[in-house]
């Protein structure tokens, strides 16, 4: 495992020295395409500014989720934004299991949309802007290969909203059919519960106050971090099986945990 990752990190690495793509608001690259989706490109202070990151995968390549498993590591993107401009962290739709041999990993094959949204100050300057941002990731199938672009958009900076309101452009459809595969919350009367049953293993229970209410929800249960697998693993001496159950009956096995 460790000599997995640290292959990983060397390809890094050595991407680092790779020739960017050519600045534009998308670039096609080994295995994909990538772009940034912006609805509308007028901002303004108290709006939802929505934009995401869109890559189009060729088939049987794969980007990652933001806690990518035994492997890889997710999109990771970097701004250089007018003053008063921020940009909130993407967003990770909900991911599919992606096994290969004795690894598990998690992550999107086809294409996926990672929404986020700017927030714009008062302060800010009205007028044109350029929006710049630095993108880098690692596409993979059986080998991994790391990319990265560099991706411009220009926009409108207002002081309020428009009237007539911004007229939806051509990404409007993209972030319709993509932007809402976020993982939900669950219900507020809701509880997910964890607790060791006997000496060997974790139980995930879900509880409603509806007894049909699993019954009803396809549940999938991912780690969210790395961090919770290493404490599992400081703290169970052998091999242990990670499952999900709801209402008390187990619904689905999500992984195995694995000593160092």
């Amino acid at each position: 495992m460790r000599r997995h990752q640290f292959i990983i990190g060397l390809m890094f690495f050595l991407g680092a020295g790779l020739p960017a793509v050519a600045a534009s608001n998308s670039a096609d690259a080994e295995h994909l395409h990538v772009e940034l989706v912006i609805p509308h490109d007028q901002l303004y202070p108290g709006g939802t500014n929505r934009a995401g990151l869109y890559f189009k995968l060729e088939p049987g390549w794969h980007v990652y989720w933001q806690n990518a498993g035994d492997s890889g590591e997710p999109p990771r993107i970097h701004w250089t934004l007018p003053d008063g401009v921020t940009a909130a962290p993407l967003q990770f739709p909900a991911p599919t299991r992606l096994p290969l041999g004795p690894l598990m990993d998690y992550g999107y094959e086809n294409e996926v949309l990672f929404p986020f949204s700017f927030q714009v100050a008062d302060s800010a300057k009205q007028g044109p802007a350029a929006l710049h941002a630095k993108v880098d990731w690692l596409v993979c199938r059986e080998v991994c290969i790391p990319g990265k672009a560099e991706l411009d958009e220009n926009i409108q900076l207002l002081h309020a909203a428009p009237m007539p309101a911004a007229v939806s452009g051509p990404d409007q459809a993209l972030w319709d059919r993509l932007a809402n595969n976020l993982p939900q919350p669950l219900p507020a009367a809701d509880t997910a519960v964890f607790q060791p049953i006997a000496s060997s293993r974790l139980q995930a229970a879900f509880v409603s106050p509806s007894p049909q209410a699993g019954a009803k929800r396809k549940l999938n249960f991912f780690l969210k971090t790395r961090t919770f697998l290493a404490t599992l693993r400081r703290k169970l001496s052998r091999p242990r099986r990670l499952d999900w159950f709801s209402n008390s009956r187990r619904i689905r096995t999500s992984r195995r945990v694995r000593r160092s």
